[in-house]
């Protein structure tokens, strides 16, 4: 978390120093009328959740429509969230089934294995309220909507004991919401130009989970023919709704 932190604080700072070198700094404060703004942003999340990593990162395309009290924004973007490859461990096994993992000799089933990936990702829209404080601080709230495309992606192997079942399985199930995720924050106006953002998001999403139950009927496939899409009984998806906080700072490009 501290590298991240330092190289995207140096890739601020780098932008700041090169803009700064090339426009005369002159207050920027918020300009009337319509303007426009491409924005790159980083973050950092107080919490994680889904085997999420902690970063986020995103960019935008603004319009804005400046009055006297302050300005008015609307943001088409993406965002992005990886996650990092995990274990998971099994759920209870179907009745009447052999466990794969006895208590008696938990290394026999060794073999088995259930491995997957999260991510989370998508198209995003922001509304936005900025206002200045004076020449060079402002702050700004809004709201994003979207970038809450959660796709799970999982493989696994489960052998019973006495080789009575082995379950394989796969997917790649996708959910998509209309997240809603609060923003506030402050600016720094670097120049007319350009500026910097730092704010706190709450990044809202719906996650899901595929469980499978070692050793249930399998109700659709061909079990003898390779490559054949497996379907047991019981399998399900579990949905979690998600709200994790962020810390983000931007920068933003004056048209």
């Amino acid at each position: 978390m501290r590298s991240l932190a330092l190289n995207l604080g140096r890739v601020m700072a780098s932008l700041v120093l090169s803009t700064g070198a090339l426009l005369a700094q002159d207050g920027g404060n918020t300009s009337k009328g319509f303007d426009a703004q491409f924005k790159i942003r980083g973050g950092l999340g107080l919490q994680t959740d889904d085997h999420l990593a902690r970063r986020v990162m995103g960019f935008g395309l603004d319009f804005g429509w400046g009055l006297d009290f302050g300005r008015f924004g609307l943001e088409v973007g993406y965002q992005y969230k990886p996650g990092s490859q995990y274990i998971q461990p099994f759920s209870s096994t179907a009745a009447g089934a052999t466990d794969p993992f006895p208590q008696s000799n938990p290394n026999l089933g060794i073999t088995s294995v259930d491995s997957r990936k999260n991510t989370l990702e998508g198209m995003t829209a922001r509304l936005s309220f900025q206002r200045d404080f004076n020449a060079d601080w402002g702050w700004q709230g809004g709201v994003q909507l979207g970038g809450s495309r959660f796709k799970q992606e999982y493989i696994g192997d489960v052998t019973a004991k006495d080789f009575s079942y082995e379950d394989t399985y796969q997917g790649t199930p996708v959910k998509s919401t209309l997240g809603v995720s609060p923003y506030v924050g402050v600016i720094y106006h670097v120049n007319n130009d350009s500026h910097l953002e730092f704010n706190l998001i709450d990044i809202g999403y719906k996650s899901i989970n595929f469980v499978h139950h070692p050793g249930s009927a399998i109700v659709a496939g061909n079990p003898n023919q390779p490559g054949s899409h497996l379907v047991y009984a019981g399998d399900t998806l579990e949905e979690s709704s998600r709200h994790l906080l962020h810390l983000e700072i931007g920068y933003a490009f004056h048209f």
